[in-house]
C-alpha cells in the first residue's frame, strides 16, 4: 500500500513532460563567433543564427540586427552569480530579436529572463501555431527586470525580442531597440489533478505511518 501511494505521487509529477531551452544563461558562444548580424531589406520574415549558441534571430522588418557574446558586467551590470555571459541584442528594425525552439511545448510552464533594456523596450513572449500566445513588454531602461509568462496552450518557441502583438499589448508600436539579454528560468506549473494526487498520496503515507 505504501508502495502504491508513493508510486502514485511520483507518476503524476515525472509525467509532466517540460520543454527544454538549452544554453539558457548565455554562456556558451556560437561556433561562428561572439557577433552576428542579420540584415534584411523588406518588411518579410528574415532568419539567421545569434553569437549564443542554441539561439537564433529573427527580423521582420527592414533593417539591421545584430548580436554580440559579451562578458557579463564589461557593458552592463553584472547579474550576481548568473555566469559569465550574456547576449546584447540591437535591431535598427521595429520587429526583431532572439527566440529558441524545444520539441516539447511550454504548457503549463513558466518562463522567466532577465533584460537590461538600454534604448526602445525587450519583450518576452511564447508563440506557437502561427500565434503569439502570452507576452510581457519591459520598457524600463538602464536597469535588470525580470519578465515572467505563464504558458496555458501548446506554445513551442520562446521569444525575446521586439515583437509587440496588438492583441496582447493594447496596440503598443514596436521600436527600435538595444538590450541585453541573460539567465532563462523555466518552472513547471502542476496541474490541479496532479497537486490533488500528490496530496492524497502524502495524507496516505501519514495515516498509515499514524496505525503503525
Amino acid at each position: 500500500m505504501k508502495f502504491a501511494l508513493i508510486c502514485t505521487s511520483a507518476c503524476f509529477l515525472s509525467g509532466i513532460a517540460s520543454a527544454q531551452i538549452l544554453n539558457p544563461s548565455f554562456e556558451t558562444e556560437a561556433s561562428g563567433g561572439s557577433f552576428s548580424f542579420l540584415v534584411n531589406s523588406t518588411p518579410s520574415l528574415s532568419s539567421g543564427l545569434s553569437a549564443a549558441a542554441d539561439w537564433n534571430t529573427f527580423l521582420y522588418s527592414a533593417g539591421v540586427l545584430d548580436t554580440n557574446w559579451v562578458p557579463a558586467g564589461t557593458q552592463a551590470p553584472n547579474l550576481t552569480g548568473q555566469g559569465n555571459s550574456m547576449l546584447y541584442v540591437s535591431d535598427s528594425g521595429n520587429i526583431g530579436g532572439i527566440y529558441a525552439t524545444s520539441a516539447t511545448p511550454f504548457t503549463n510552464q513558466t518562463v522567466s529572463v532577465y533584460v537590461y533594456v538600454v534604448s526602445g523596450a525587450a519583450e518576452l513572449a511564447l508563440y506557437g501555431g502561427n500565434a503569439l500566445e502570452v507576452s510581457q513588454v519591459d520598457t524600463t531602461l538602464n536597469q535588470w527586470v525580470q519578465l515572467s509568462v505563464t504558458d496555458t496552450q501548446a506554445s513551442n518557441s520562446l521569444v525575446i525580442g521586439n515583437y509587440y502583438d496588438s492583441n496582447l499589448n493594447n496596440n503598443q508600436s514596436s521600436v527600435p531597440s538595444q538590450f541585453y539579454v541573460d539567465v532563462v528560468q523555466q518552472q513547471s506549473v502542476p496541474e490541479p489533478a496532479s497537486i490533488g494526487a500528490l496530496a492524497m498520496g502524502v495524507l496516505g503515507l501519514v495515516f498509515r505511518k499514524r496505525k503503525i
